[in-house]
């Protein structure tokens, strides 16, 4: 009966949150133009979006007396499946949501991609300076990897460069003539992905461990697990802001995916609800 209430809660409560924290990693771009980033169908920060969802429905819950518990356990699954196939969407789209660059693939004059040499890849550099250079201040400071792809595995694997994304990204292929003629120079590893195919598999695994988790609340830990180390691993090879702390330089999801992870192991070790009933018995 409240499932129509819960679902517009959380879509507003997702999107402001997923804005706001936004606002945060790209700070200098937007206290440049504050109103143009909050309106913008782009920059969307999906942890952003989990935290304020899920402090939204916890008062809803709280105010029509439903237990929260039980409806984050509801919920764990869903919302591994969900972000799984919004990481599709990103895919599909070329949102700008994607890996590091790998010097092993570079763009052809075509717009198709191929394996390429370290020459290659200096030429590339070369060819392509003005577009570097304005999105990460020199080649110098380009984030980037050199993987093949073993001879059983697919190149897309490893690389992709996204022609024809949304997000307008690379070089221009005015040729091509559309409204999107872009073209990445050179390969990123497609980590939307590397997570849609993570989430969908980790899906499967809540699903099946939902009637053999017997404590209240112990799902959803363990989709606060799943969910953090699938995060903290694939920002190894994505492109975000890093925080300078030193000895370390973690992203903000690395941040939160971590902090995710310690709530998710003291739900499951030290939460105990006096009446568990088995299910299913």
């Amino acid at each position: 009966q409240r499932s129509g209430e819960i679902l517009v809660i959380a879509a507003i409560g997702g999107f402001a949150g997923a804005k706001l924290f936004n606002a945060f990693e790209t700070w200098d771009d937007f206290i440049k133009d504050p109103i143009d980033n909050i309106f913008s169908r782009s920059g969307l920060t999906f942890y952003g979006g989990l935290i304020v969802a899920t402090i939204s429905l916890y008062f809803f819950a709280r105010k029509h007396k439903i237990n929260f518990i039980h409806l984050s356990d509801a919920a764990a699954p869903g919302l591994m499946l969900a972000y799984g196939i919004g990481r599709l969407g990103c895919q599909f789209s070329g949102d700008g949501d994607w890996g590091i660059f790998n010097s092993a693939y570079i763009t052809q004059a075509d717009g198709a991609l191929k394996s390429a040499t370290p020459a290659d890849y200096q030429q590339t550099l070369q060819t392509s300076a003005s577009y570097f250079t304005r999105n990460f201040g020199g080649i110098d400071k380009i984030p980037y990897a050199s993987v093949h792809a073993p001879s059983w595995l697919p190149d897309w694997l490893f690389a992709m460069n996204y022609p024809s994304n949304v997000a307008n990204d690379g070089v221009m292929f005015h040729s091509w003539n559309n409204r999107y003629s872009a073209v990445l120079p050179v390969g990123v590893f497609p980590t939307p992905l590397y997570e849609a195919i993570a989430c969908i598999l980790l899906f499967l695994l809540l699903w099946k461990l939902r009637k053999k988790i017997l404590q209240p609340f112990h799902l959803f830990g363990a989709y606060l697990i799943c969910n953090g180390i699938e995060r903290f691993s694939v920002e190894a090879i994505r492109v975000n802001y890093k925080y300078n702390w030193g000895f370390i330089h973690p992203t903000q999801a690395q941040i939160i995916s971590t902090s995710l992870v310690l709530a998710g192991l003291s739900i499951i070790f030290f939460y105990k609800h006096k009446n568990v009933e088995k299910r299913g018995v």
